[in-house]
């Protein structure tokens, strides 16, 4: 007991080795962290290359065809895949088409409808990324309203004017962890008017005896033709964005756009109406900012959208 007691007293009085037992202590802290600090600023670096991603395709994309001075501007199935290739060159850091997808859709105006409303009248898409278009499919008419976007956001094609509207959806692959951030899927969108007098016929073979494979919304696989796991991350999208249902029953808020494994990626409906300063009801989202940036450009200048949302 004495021996004890001893051996007790010493080490009340013992410093040495203080300093590495607080370090001990510490480290879990500081590492955490260095390592949120670390993942935090390699997601926003990845979710800035999706934004641009977006506008560099959709702005490629309202270029391409051949040039003539005879006839209106035509495209083939081949410019297309050219257009996705490019893009995988310049953003090969991401993986793009293994870990995303990028859809195309040429917004339009049908001549042949009374009203000449806007309409989808093709759309291509890449990536193995089970990802349905948030803003309509192909050959969507009246649907799609004023156009394509997020509600107050949306952008809209003239007369013989049709937009390339763009969306690129990428699955974060966190550098240590996705603990750190809670938006796994980026998703975003742009929109540039086409620049020259275009064929709105339809997208042409160059050479009819050995067609060029469409890339077609209904596959999901890379630019090699290897196909993805087949799942769908998303609902296929309303006029306003991703499709709401107020009875997920996750328990987020009005406004919240998530994904869940059980229903995938999806936004709650926001049913309450706020009144604003001359007494009118608003159906407007409050909160913090969210995920999706539009970008629009057309011969009028440039426009940048930011949703805002619960």
């Amino acid at each position: 007991m004495r021996k004890l007691r001893k051996i007790m007293r010493s080490l009340k009085y013992d410093k040495q080795a203080a300093a590495l037992t607080e370090f001990a202590l510490a480290l879990p802290l500081v590492l955490g962290g260095g390592l949120f600090g670390i993942e935090t600023a390699y997601f926003t670096v990845i979710h800035m290359r999706v934004n641009q991603a977006a506008a560099h395709i959709a702005d490629n994309a309202s270029r391409i065809g051949d040039t003539s001075t005879i006839d209106n501007r035509k495209i083939y199935e081949d410019d297309v895949r050219d257009l996705m290739i490019g893009a995988d060159i310049q953003l090969k850091v991401l993986d793009l088409f293994e870990y995303g997808r990028v859809i195309v859709s040429s917004l339009e105006t049908d001549a042949d409808t009374r009203g000449e409303p806007q309409w989808i009248h093709w759309q291509r898409c890449m990536g193995k990324l089970g990802w349905y278009s948030t803003y309509g499919e192909q050959d969507d008419r009246s649907k799609l309203g004023e156009g394509m976007g997020r509600k107050g956001e949306k952008v809209a094609a003239r007369s013989h004017q049709p937009v390339m509207f763009v969306e690129v959806t990428y699955e974060y692959q966190p550098l240590f962890t996705d603990k750190f951030v809670g938006q796994r899927y980026l998703h975003s969108y742009s929109a540039f008017t086409v620049r020259a007098d275009r064929d709105l016929s339809k997208i042409y073979q160059r050479n009819d005896f050995a067609p060029e494979k469409p890339a077609d919304c209904d596959t999901y696989e890379d630019l090699d033709g290897n196909p993805g796991d087949g799942s769908k991350v998303n609902k296929p999208g309303s006029v306003d964005g991703p499709g709401s249902d107020p009875d997920y029953g996750d328990g987020a808020s009005e406004g919240t756009c998530h994904t869940t494994k059980k229903d995938g990626y999806h936004c709650h409906e926001n049913k309450g109406k706020d009144k604003d300063k001359d007494g009118d009801d608003d159906d407007e989202d409050k909160g913090g900012i969210g995920v999706e940036v539009g970008v629009g450009a057309s011969s009028g200048g440039i426009g940048v959208g930011i949703g805002i949302g619960g």
